[in-house]
């Protein structure tokens, strides 16, 4: 749960944690398996913003997507999983672009590796070799991406921005 400080201004704010990541190498992939990674990472939250701009449009909502630095950076066997968070990304930043002269907001945050998510499906070498390339050497923590998700909400002059909760990954 986020805390008070974010500003109670009566912003609409929606936030899109949405994510399936890949679990094979592509062309070990199934149509039905391409779809569904699609659908979840990248197509629902198009098709959610959509909805939630005709609903809150005079409202001037913020929208924050999360991403993936590892996705950014690339990996083998994250093909698809890549794609659909560089899609994200592109579609935040247009939505800023195309909304900004109304007051709307659109941010994208690229989160590194964190116990309990993606962490959790990698071997231990690739968690070794990604927790290697943090300034830290650490996971991401909870309160890292309360603080970030904190930030991106109140922050007013960082519309169509890319911010980076990864203990330095990129």
């Amino acid at each position: 749960m986020l805390s008070n400080k974010i500003k109670n201004d009566e912003t609409p704010v929606f936030v899109f944690f949405n994510s399936i990541p890949d679990n094979s190498i592509f062309k070990n992939f199934l149509e039905k398996d391409i779809k569904k990674i699609i659908e979840i990472n990248l197509t629902m939250p198009i098709i959610l913003t959509n909805g939630l701009l005709k609903k809150y449009f005079f409202q001037k909502p913020k929208f924050i997507f999360i991403s993936s630095s590892r996705a950014l950076k690339g990996d083998k066997g994250i093909a698809l999983y890549s794609t659909t968070k560089n899609g994200i990304k592109s579609f935040s930043r247009n939505i800023a672009l195309e909304y900004a002269n109304y007051g709307i907001v659109s941010k994208v945050i690229h989160l590194g590796l964190f116990k309990g998510g993606l962490k959790d499906k990698l071997s231990i070498h690739s968690n070794t070799k990604i927790l290697k390339n943090t300034f830290n050497g650490e996971y991401l923590k909870i309160k890292q991406l309360i603080n970030t998700l904190e930030f991106a909400i109140n922050d007013t002059g960082g519309n169509g921005s890319e911010i980076f909760c990864d203990n330095g990954y990129i």
